[in-house]
């Protein structure tokens, strides 16, 4: 059996848990930025950093102009009224967010945590950082898929390692491959034995 992990093993919606600013950028606008970024990203994860913002008060902002690189993260472009420039913000994985933002910095993560990083203007602004809840039912579902004979389980996410093997071990997951692409989950997925596989 195989499994995915956002919102299959876990709920879905990760809850925050801090922002990680890095220096000449706050909270605020690391937070808010993002989540005016995120409004663009059909991600199972950027609604929870939109309510994360909206929870603590901050408006969104309108982009001018947004895209969303699937997989990888969102790019939005903000006009600022103030001086009549453009600052272009991108919200989303590591590796991504690192190609225009070489100064990134991976976030320290406790178990079952998750962050998304952020860039203005090609300078890393910060980190995310959310942690997601397993369902309740995930451990009993598990036990029951091995009682009625399932040999090899294994989590196939997209998420990084440092947020996937704390989880998959807390349910007797060993086998986890972190960081694929939906490419990658379908040649994993259609490589495994013994079948038939679920």
């Amino acid at each position: 059996a195989a499994f995915d992990k956002t919102g299959t093993i876990t709920t879905g919606r990760p809850m925050l848990e801090r922002v990680l600013p890095q220096p000449d950028f706050d909270e605020h606008t690391v937070l808010q930025d993002a989540s005016s970024a995120e409004v663009y990203s059909s991600h199972v994860l950027a609604s929870s950093v939109v309510r994360a913002a909206k929870q603590a008060g901050y408006g969104l902002l309108t982009a001018a102009s947004a895209v969303e690189n699937a997989t990888n993260g969102v790019e939005a472009t903000f006009a600022d009224e103030t001086n009549g420039r453009t600052r272009t913000v991108r919200v989303g994985k590591p590796s991504w967010v690192k190609s225009f933002a070489s100064d990134l910095i991976a976030a320290s993560l406790e178990a079952g945590e998750l962050a998304s990083y952020v860039a203005i203007d090609d300078r890393f602004a910060g980190a995310i950082v959310m942690r997601d809840q397993v369902r309740t039912e995930a451990q009993t579902s598990l036990h029951e898929l091995e009682r009625l004979g399932i040999e090899r389980t294994l989590m196939v996410t997209g998420d990084v390692a440092a947020t996937a093997h704390p989880i998959a071990a807390s349910l007797g997951i060993s086998e986890v491959h972190a960081e694929c692409r939906p490419s990658d989950k379908v040649r994993i997925v259609s490589q495994v034995q013994p079948r038939p596989l679920i």
